[in-house]
């Protein structure tokens, strides 16, 4: 009964916190949105004369590109993608260089990439869940813990690829090897920060949640 007591009076008291942090949401995008009636001076200035706007505006927004096109810029998420793809094109060459090693190399190569976009997908999956949820029931640790059971794969493809370097015969491929396990490395580490990043900040039930996904 006292445990009943307690998980009702938490939920009473997040169910009346809810406006407050989603008030205070709105108010801080409200900072950076149009005809939230905060108005900068310099924007509205005029040249005298010709009633067009002073290129003020232009420089504050970041103006830079010809024709007035915004380059889109990849996420982390779709630029390790193509860094693993990458790297599995290389290894498919050392496989076909070294036939008495090819279908090793090439099954944990197509592997890698196989579970590089799985990981991908869970972490996507994990970042797309809102401030107010994670406040409340914190992050998406059923979509994190896939992540970190798929890093674990990751390690062991990696430590039998190691191995197999040893046994190639052509010094150029070695090294090309030891380019791609360090790629892989790297975006690795990569992957183990970006869950330590959603696993960070405070929520009143994370550590519910977290015992139910165990």
């Amino acid at each position: 009964m006292k445990t009943k007591n307690i998980f009702t009076l938490l939920f009473v008291f997040a169910f009346l916190l809810a406006p407050a942090f989603s008030n205070a949401q709105q108010e801080q995008q409200g900072i950076h949105e149009a005809g939230t009636g905060l108005e900068n001076p310099e924007l509205k200035e005029t040249n005298q004369g010709t009633g067009q706007a002073v290129e003020t505006t232009g420089a504050l927004l970041g103006e830079g590109n010809q024709g007035g096109v915004d380059e889109e810029v990849p996420s982390q998420g779709i630029t390790r993608r193509n860094r693993v793809a990458n790297a599995v094109q290389e290894m498919e060459g050392i496989a076909i260089r070294n036939a008495g090693l090819g279908t090793q190399i090439r099954t944990l190569a197509q592997n890698q990439n196989e579970n590089q976009n799985q990981m991908e997908d869970a972490l996507q999956a994990a970042q797309q869940r809102s401030g107010f949820a994670k406040f409340l029931i914190g992050p998406n640790y059923g979509q994190l813990k896939d992540v970190e059971e798929r890093l674990e794969n990751h390690n062991q493809n990696l430590e039998e690829l190691k191995e197999l370097r040893n046994q190639i015969q052509i010094s150029s491929d070695q090294v090309l090897l030891d380019q791609q396990i360090q790629t892989m490395e790297e975006i690795k580490v990569e992957l183990e920060e970006a869950v330590g990043e959603e696993q960070r900040g405070f929520s009143l039930f994370g550590w519910l949640n977290r015992l139910i996904v165990r």
